[in-house]
């Protein structure tokens, strides 16, 4: 239904101050004018040809100020009898809010019908055409709940995306020795979750770690050591950054200088920034090797001269809330999801979150104690996941249904995302009205396996803002470099494909006169 169609239903419904009711004959006097103000004002140049082109209220609001203050304005609504362009024109205006209220409520509601599922299955997964707005909508989920920036992790599946980087894995790494040997590394999602455990189990944490390595690094740099006091007070060692500048070095030189002659490898003593960590936090160095005193020294130094403070953990009480903690995984169906989670197939079930979901993961043996998951991996109760997908993408594998069941899925339509327009300024309207015509246009194609799905998304005509020229060049532009191969891409195959693309490039250019579509493929 048209914004013509929907006036008139609206207006059907309408009250006039006496409480009757708007006549047929009224109604159709509005809707006339409407349609031919602009020409018969001779401002077409300015506006649309039809005042109903128009359904975004502030744009219109402009046009509307145009039309009130034409020269011949009020010449002309005498001649429409009972001032029918008038009244027609602030009655339309009225029509825009009610739509614009319920537009926002329809948003708000899909927002507030998601979250709510979000919390009750704790897996989502928005599905839909391409540029609907499904990551924004997730983000936008995500701060429902009230989680900040901190509180929410990010990642995009790609084909090449494996186990180590999503969980855990073994990652090379230089030696002191120059040969080149491996460490285990947390992979994304893990380490989010220690984060959401932490959060679960911690009101506050007294840790400026981080702050004060960026200081003793900028000082190593400039001075090239500093000489620490051990322990007992009688001496000091000498300490400087490692060569891979993530940890420290006591080296022994050959003639018992620093800095001169080369440094003895079987002497020296190593301090990687992981171990003081360690330290600073009243565990063990892991691996000690016997230089925990060194390190525990390393620390000392640091609280008194480079403002290190006295880590500290303050447990949640009973009655502080938990803060959820949201995953996003962007293009979840671009990756081989099987080897992607491995053993977590298992614990992302929502009725195994927390601890009765743990899992060994396959580098459990390299765990070191200390580690939040050192005795099994699980997702903590505070963690949500959502994906987002394309319904069409003809490059990733089928997911498959062991997935699916642990996931809720919720179909994001073109239709219901329009507010990303706002950023398009003086088109926004016009934008509105070529991506619903396009859109409509192609829902009739039935060659087309499932056409909703095969919709244009809003963010392509955000694609707009990159352009220079009027608006007729940005839209010619966004179809000659975003739309036109993507569409023939659609119908490639199909049959009718030419004729189908011809009524597609008519309902985006709304009908205007178009070189005729040469060399489909």
């Amino acid at each position: 239904m048209n914004l013509k169609e929907k006036f008139k239903e609206w207006m059907a419904k309408q009250k006039k101050e006496d409480g009757t009711e708007y006549s047929s004959n009224t109604i159709n006097s509005y809707c006339s004018q409407l349609n031919i103000a602009p020409a018969k004002l001779s401002i077409q140049n300015r506006c649309k040809i039809s005042i109903f082109e128009y359904s975004d209220i502030e744009v219109y609001r402009n046009i509307e100020n145009i039309i009130f203050n034409a020269p011949n304005f009020n010449e002309f609504n005498e001649k429409t009898g009972n001032q029918a362009l008038k009244y027609g024109m602030l009655k339309y205006e009225e029509f825009l809010s009610c739509l614009q209220k319920d537009g926002k409520q329809i948003s708000d509601s899909l927002t507030d019908q998601l979250t709510d599922l979000l919390q009750h299955t704790y897996n989502l997964i928005l599905h839909g055409a391409p540029g609907t707005g499904k990551t924004f909508l997730a983000k936008k989920i995500a701060k429902k709940m009230g989680c900040s920036q901190d509180e929410i992790g990010l990642v995009q599946f790609h084909p090449s995306y494996d186990y180590t980087d999503f969980v855990e894995g073994l990652r090379p790494k230089s030696q002191n020795n120059g040969e080149i040997g491996f460490e285990r590394k947390d992979g994304v999602f893990k380490e989010f979750c220690k984060r959401a455990l932490l959060a679960m189990n911690v009101s506050s944490v007294s840790d400026n770690f981080e702050q004060v390595w960026e200081k003793v690094v900028d000082y190593l740099n400039e001075k090239d050591f500093m000489d620490i006091p051990l322990l007992t007070g009688k001496s000091t060692f000498r300490v400087e950054l490692n060569e891979n500048g993530d940890g420290l070095a006591t080296r022994t030189y050959e003639n018992g200088d620093y800095k001169k002659g080369e440094w003895i490898q079987g002497k020296s003593k190593f301090y990687n920034k992981e171990q003081l960590y360690n330290i600073y936090k009243g565990l063990p160095g892991i691996p000690s090797r016997g230089h925990d005193n060194y390190r525990k020294a390393v620390i000392e130094y640091w609280k008194k001269n480079f403002g290190l403070v006295d880590y500290s953990v303050k447990e949640k009480s009973e009655n502080e809330s938990v803060k959820p903690f949201i995953f996003i995984i962007d293009e979840i169906n671009r990756g081989e999801l099987s080897k992607i989670f491995g053993e977590l197939f298992f614990c992302i079930d929502p009725g195994y979150r927390g601890k009765k979901g743990m899992i060994k993961t396959q580098y459990q043996n390299l765990i070191e104690k200390g580690d939040e998951f050192y005795d099994g991996f699980f997702i903590p109760e505070n963690v949500y996941i959502i994906g987002t997908m394309n319904d069409i993408d003809r490059s990733v594998d089928i997911m498959d249904f062991a997935f699916r069941r642990r996931f809720a899925f919720k179909e994001i339509k073109a239709s219901e995302n329009l507010g990303i327009f706002a950023e398009l300024g003086e088109i926004a309207d016009e934008a509105k009205i070529r991506l619903t015509k396009l859109n409509e246009e192609i829902s009739k194609i039935t060659e087309l396996s499932s056409p909703s799905s095969y919709h244009i998304g809003g963010s392509y005509f955000l694609k707009l803002n990159d352009f220079e020229g009027d608006s007729n060049e940005r839209f010619q532009k966004l179809w000659d470099y975003h739309l036109e191969e993507l569409l023939k891409e659609y119908l490639r195959g199909t049959e009718n494909a030419e004729e189908n693309f011809a009524k597609l490039k008519k309902a985006y250019f709304l009908n205007q006169n178009q070189e005729e579509t040469k060399d489909f493929f």
